[in-house]
């Protein structure tokens, strides 16, 4: 009898291909990992400075309060948005838990243009489907909102209505915007900066008073006061605001201010701003100024404010604690010249104003006892055909002093609106035009123990030894044509 023999049955060719072909499923990442990875890519930097010491070295962000150096910190913190918006986008199209956690970063710190109506439907939408049935009592999105920048609203976009500013003083019609932000203030109960629109765009008192957001409130800038009426409305939002950090109001003073109907008979009562290290207050009025001269300000250590020609009662009262001061002024004149025994603990002095008015006097050069003076670069302007810009007398006189006088500072003085030249552009392009002057005041000021830098804060580099193009030819001679010896050749 013949052995059983066994049959091998394979599959078919098609099922061999088919898994061969299968694509692997990509492996999971763990939550933790996926979380870490968006954040990195799409959280920004901490929006507000630390409070300094008097101990601390000024640093090139103690210019960004007013003028020249807020509208640069401005425009990289819009330009950051963008980019995380633009990157936001991307990353929610990778799956669906990507997605979730990619739009709170989205929502975080919105950029905000012609598309604020848009986003306040979004956050009413998100508020009606919320119920009680869950278990957080806020409505998403909303509850992802930590900033609020107004100041970007394209106002020819948006129908708005006239109105006096925030505080008051208008006729209640708000328009698109103010509609819109009565609808976004209820739904952002965790929102910790706000910088308003301003002048472009002010809003109506009753459109903050009240929001859900205002005890923990952080910053608040763009505060416009246009009526005298207007500032008890400020002073009753601002009491509502105990955990205030940064505070920026601008009052516009004009015929509102002259009414007799308007002026008020009874004191107001003083601030009580435990938290609040930095302070924006251009009251050309002197009535707030007044106000916070009486309040209670332990920890105020910048200054942002207009001189008027005399100390004022704030500068009086608070000036011992300032650590930075910035000074938006027209005229230079206008620092008191008892400005120095009215800030004892000053380190960074920076003045606000037209170029070549801060630079034609030696006014500033008495007056600054500091460890940094920040001022604007002086207008350009061709002397007998030279090309060369006018000299400073401002650092004509630093330079002079002497080293005595000058015990305490300025140690650094900082030319906001001006850059160095690359060196790599060689040493004709670093020696003429603006670039030379500077360069020439630089070394004269190192004489005399003082630092010039420019608004990055950088100073300037040692000229080259050599020129760009013998630099290049000696390096391309070097890398691309190299001495090669054949043996027997």
């Amino acid at each position: 009898m013949a052995p059983a023999t066994s049959t091998l049955t394979l599959p078919p060719l098609s099922a061999l291909a088919a898994l061969h072909l299968a694509p692997a499923a990509p492996p999971l990442l763990p939550p933790e990992i996926v979380r870490r990875i968006i954040a990195h890519a799409l959280a920004l930097p901490p929006l507000l400075l630390p409070a300094p010491s008097f101990e601390d070295i000024p640093t090139p962000a103690w210019d960004e309060l007013a003028g020249r150096g807020l509208g640069r910190s401005d425009d990289r913190r819009v330009m950051l948005r963008r980019a995380v918006a633009a990157r936001a986008g991307r990353l929610m199209r990778v799956c669906k838990e990507w997605k979730a956690v990619s739009t709170k970063y989205l929502y975080a710190e919105p950029y905000l243009s012609s598309n604020l109506p848009a986003f306040a439907r979004a956050l009413a939408a998100g508020e009606r489907k919320w119920s009680d049935l869950n278990l957080h009592p806020v409505s998403v999105p909303g509850r992802w909102v930590r900033a609020l920048d107004l100041s970007r609203l394209d106002t020819l976009s948006l129908a708005l209505g006239g109105y006096g500013g925030v505080g008051g003083g208008g006729d209640g019609g708000g328009g698109d915007i103010a509609g819109a932000c009565r609808t976004v203030f209820p739904l952002v109960p965790r929102l910790e900066h706000l910088v308003l629109a301003g002048q472009s765009a002010p809003l109506p008192a009753d459109v903050l008073e009240g929001a859900p957001f205002l005890r923990t409130l952080k910053s608040l800038r763009g505060i416009v006061v246009r009526a005298r009426s207007g500032e008890a409305g400020v002073l009753r939002l601002l009491r509502q605001l105990p955990l205030l950090e940064v505070l920026e109001i601008q009052v516009v003073t004009g015929s509102a201010y002259d009414d007799v109907g308007d002026k008020a008979d009874v004191e107001p009562e003083p601030l009580d701003f435990g938290h609040l290290h930095t302070l924006t207050l251009l009251d050309a009025s002197g009535r707030l100024d007044d106000v916070f001269a009486r309040s209670a300000l332990p920890r105020l250590r910048r200054l942002v404010a207009a001189p008027r020609g005399t100390t004022s009662a704030l500068d009086a009262a608070h000036g011992a604690q300032i650590v930075s001061l910035t000074l938006v002024a027209r005229n230079v004149r206008d620092v008191p010249p008892a400005f120095a025994a009215a800030f004892p603990a000053l380190r960074h002095l920076q003045v606000v104003a037209p170029g070549a008015a801060a630079h034609a006097d030696a006014h500033l050069a008495r007056v600054a006892r500091v460890h940094t003076l920040t001022v604007p670069a002086w207008t350009r302007r061709l002397a007998d055909g030279d090309g060369d810009a006018p000299d400073s007398v401002l650092f004509d006189a630093l330079a002079a002093m002497p080293t005595g006088a000058r015990t305490g500072g300025p140690r650094v003085v900082v030319v906001m609106g001006f850059k160095w030249v690359p060196v790599a552009l060689g040493r004709q392009a670093l020696a003429t035009g603006e670039s030379g002057t500077m360069r020439r005041w630089a070394a004269r000021l190192a004489a005399c123990g003082i630092e010039l830098r420019d608004e990055n804060g950088d100073a300037a580099e040692a000229e080259p030894a050599h020129e760009t193009s013998q630099v290049l030819s000696a390096l391309f001679s070097k890398v691309f044509a190299p001495h090669v010896s054949f043996p027997g050749i």
